[in-house]
């Protein structure tokens, strides 16, 4: 490894460096508030005095006379908005800015490709102008520019002008450690075993320095660069797939199905740990042979899962949309995006949308049951790479989902119709709060589709909104009904905390009634209180009277005979 760590200032860096890339393969922006109040605390916290400022890792082209990021981007975008920021709140003041202008708001620093244009535009007029943020990252750049601003004029009110450009001097003089290497193998390495204060390296991003690495052990000097290029152009698109599908799909996620697709096992974690099994002699089952073929292979596969979860979110069905309010377990992602990348153009939606509804129902009674097998994992890989094209793979995958929805996984029919049917008949509804939660959710849009005018469901945003259980009788009154599921409603956590304790006339009368408005139906928030509301009090009848029309739509809608 090029041995040539230098410690220097960040004015240093960019005095003498002056064109800064963060490269294709790289990840987006995505500090949040924790990490730029972070940032900015450490500022105040130096009064002025320099600071350690972390470990940066670059790949130097010296042809381009160019730096490219390997580590440190999320901190060096994040000062240039501090600049930027800066330069807007003191400019106002009449104060002289050309100099941060000069040297830190130029072109001399380059985000990723397709936030660049709009990093440009905030970092040099202030403002992102008529241009919307077309991507989360760049939502969170223009996120972290009005936070730092924000802090920058309290701090300006509160504390004078010479004090808060003591801030710019930390920051300026503030010490870095430089990795300057000369190529992607060497630099992956540094990478995988860094450590920098901010949001830690995810298990992709561990994996992928591993890997890169290990292509550049194993492959000859001529071939190592070539290899590496072909990676990071998957890499590229995997980060702008995760970015565009993160709401939705965490990267464990992705990475939970790429292992059980194609090198299932119970044996390993889903981490750099099962990596390095796949990689090593103790890999009986499929012993790796060219492992630089491998490597490449496993960064087409991660793409293709990371495309499919893209497709699938395109799919605008409700039946699909209700999966990403559950919960993973059954592995539901497994099965989908399995389907996804195996069926490709021959996948129409109303058979997606088929079988969305099968895993709802299925993760239902696998949430009351109390076995945790789950045969999901185990399917989705036997249907990825054991079916042939000429059998019917959906429909056999359909029908073996659907089985299990009556007999459970294994085939203890008895336990799981009881488990189910238990969830009806309990008492306590409250201990079963992830479950019971999306049942109100679900009996909430049922009412809905059920209204005279038919009113729209909620969506994803609204059900977070409504995400906490509200006790209707409150939880202090000793009455074995308390937690019984006609007992329970949805409220935001803002109005649980209102309603908190008190009598049932009191909460309707501060709470309830502003979430049912009968003459505007379109606009109630919640129609479910329409049913509570009109009660005058609120005892053992009126609980069961609500659990029976609960009860009902549960059978009906989770496919329960009994």
């Amino acid at each position: 490894m090029t041995n040539n760590l230098n410690i220097r200032t960040l004015c240093n860096l960019f005095e003498n460096r002056r064109d800064i890339q963060i490269p294709v393969y790289q990840r987006a922006y995505s500090w949040g508030r924790e990490q730029c109040n972070q940032f900015f605390d450490d500022l105040v916290e130096q009064k002025g005095k320099s600071y350690h400022f972390g470990l940066f890792i670059f790949e130097c082209d010296a042809e381009k006379d160019t730096y490219f990021v390997i580590d440190g981007q999320q901190r060096l975008t994040t000062a240039i908005l501090f600049f930027a920021a800066l330069a807007k709140a003191i400019g106002a003041r009449n104060e002289n800015v050309i100099r941060i202008k000069e040297m830190y708001l130029t072109d001399g620093f380059r985000t990723v490709e397709e936030d660049d244009d709009y990093f440009k535009q905030i970092i040099r007029e202030f403002t992102c102008g008529d241009k919307r943020a077309e991507t989360i990252s760049q939502g969170k750049i223009k996120d972290a520019f009005d936070l730092l601003g924000t802090r920058i004029e309290k701090h300006l009110k509160e504390n004078g002008l010479e004090k808060t450009m003591n801030l710019q001097k930390s920051l300026e003089n503030a010490k870095i450690g430089i990795f300057d290497i000369d190529n992607k193998g060497e630099a992956s390495q540094v990478f995988e075993y860094q450590n920098n204060r901010g949001i830690s390296a995810s298990d992709f991003e561990i994996i992928k320095a591993y890997l890169i690495h290990q292509i550049y052990i194993i492959s000859s000097p001529s071939d190592c660069e070539s290899h590496i290029n072909e990676v990071q152009k998957n890499i590229s698109k995997i980060y702008r797939n995760l970015e565009a599908i993160s709401e939705h799909f965490t990267e464990d996620d992705i990475l939970r199905c790429w292992f059980n697709l194609y090198e299932y096992t119970q044996d390993v974690d889903y981490n750099i740990d099962g990596i390095k099994w796949c990689l090593s002699s103790e890999n009986e089952d499929k012993p790796v042979t060219d492992i630089c073929l491998w490597i490449k292979n496993f960064f087409v596969n991660f793409e293709k899962i990371t495309n499919a979860a893209k497709v699938l979110l395109k799919k605008n069905a409700p039946q699909i949309s209700n999966l990403f309010l559950i919960r993973r377990t059954p592995y539901w992602p497994v099965i989908m995006l399995a389907i996804v990348i195996k069926e490709n153009t021959k996948l129409a939606n109303e058979r997606l949308n088929r079988l969305a509804k099968l895993l709802e129902v299925l993760w239902f009674k696998y949430e009351v049951s109390s076995r945790r097998k789950d045969s999901l994992p185990e399917w989705a890989y036997y249907y990825f790479n054991e079916v042939s094209e000429e059998k019917s793979a959906f429909e056999e995958i359909y029908k073996k989902i659907e089985d299990a929805i009556d007999s459970g996984f294994g085939g203890w029919w008895t336990e799981f119709k009881e488990a189910v049917s238990k969830y009806l008949k309990e008492d306590d509804h409250f201990k079963f709060k992830a479950t019971t939660r999306y049942v109100l959710w679900q009996y909430e849009n049922h009412l809905r589709e059920n209204h005279e005018h038919k009113l729209p469901r909620l969506g994803h945003k609204k059900y977070r909104a409504y995400n906490t259980i509200e006790h209707i009788q409150p939880q202090n009154t000793e009455w074995s009904y308390i937690h019984k599921l006609g007992n329970l409603t949805l409220l935001t956590k803002p109005d649980n905390s209102i309603a908190s304790s008190s009598e049932f006339d009191v909460k309707k009368q501060k709470v309830y009634k502003k979430y049912f408005d009968k003459d505007n139906p379109e606009k109630m928030r919640l129609f479910q209180f329409c049913h509570i509301i009109e009660k005058d009090t609120w005892r053992e009848q009126e609980v069961d009277e609500r659990f029976g029309k609960i009860k009902t739509f549960v059978k009906g809608y989770f496919r329960i005979d009994s």
